[in-house]
């Protein structure tokens, strides 16, 4: 983010470049040793898997999802960072990354040593992922499988950004304790720079909060103050890959869901078109 006047720093970048190589092969230090660990590599004896009913043979396997999320997303962002079209998708990658994130959290829910080892990894990537807020999301009911308080710094970016571009296509803003002070998460796309690969050095502003004092055309003309959240979609989608590699999500059962009974007949749906 561009250096403005009025401009606070509330927390230095942390150094956490060294990532998961590209695709999932190769593990540069200091992952190396800690994806071992959280594999139980090495160790006398084996991790297995909890038991799980047999799948609906309608969820589509792991694997086929994981590989739908990676080509998709990898695909999508460079074909726009090629072509520059005026549209460069910022929210919909950022719907993705969340998306993935959501999806690891479902399909390791009842696999504890899998979960275990994502939430490792993830906090390996990067410890702001799980830096606890004072209080928890303001939401009914239990936080994701992957966030135990609902304090989550990941969690409440979670809520602000997938739930509103989800059900509004814009990020929400939120009132802070603090008088006239709202944070907003900023998400970028594209633009020119290549999709970000674990094991490269990611941007220094990624979800660095930062205090901008007045009015500065970013969330209204009322002069709020604003704290504002830099999101790079691709390097929280290559943290949320160097997880699933870590927790082997390919191999585990597919995500259960609870399967909508509709009360119609299959001649009810068809007689809409008049079939």
């Amino acid at each position: 983010m561009p250096s403005c006047a009025g401009e606070t720093q509330i927390r230095a970048p942390t150094s956490q470049d060294v990532r998961l190589a590209g695709g999932g092969h190769r593990h540069p230090d200091p992952f190396d040793a800690m994806l071992r660990r959280v594999r139980g590599e090495g160790k006398a004896g084996s991790r297995t898997l909890s038991a799980v009913s047999a799948p609906d043979p309608g969820d589509l396997p792991s694997e086929q999802v994981y590989n739908a999320f990676v080509e998709d997303f990898g695909g999508a962002w460079t074909s726009i960072m090629r072509r520059q079209p005026p549209g460069r998708g910022n929210f919909m990658f950022a719907l993705m990354a969340m998306g993935f994130l959501e999806w690891c959290g479902r399909v390791t829910e009842k696999q504890p040593d899998a979960q275990q080892r994502f939430l490792e990894a993830l906090k390996a990537a990067d410890p702001i992922y799980f830096a606890e807020l004072p209080t928890r999301w303001p939401a009914r009911g239990r936080p994701s499988p992957l966030f135990a308080t609902g304090r989550e710094f990941l969690w409440v970016l979670f809520n602000m950004v997938r739930n509103g571009i989800a059900h509004g296509y814009v990020q929400l803003d939120v009132d802070l304790a603090d008088p006239d002070v709202r944070m907003r998460v900023q998400i970028t796309g594209p633009e020119e720079r290549p999709q970000h690969r674990a094991g490269t050095p990611r941007p220094p502003n990624y979800l660095v909060p930062t205090q901008l004092h007045g009015s500065l055309g970013l969330l209204d003309d009322t002069g709020h103050d604003a704290v504002i959240v830099r999101l790079h979609p691709d390097v929280l989608f290559a943290d949320v890959q160097f997880a699933a590699d870590a927790a082997s999500v390919t191999t585990l059962p597919p995500a259960t869901w609870t399967r909508t009974k509709l009360g119609t007949t299959a001649a009810q749906v068809i007689a809409l078109r008049g079939g």
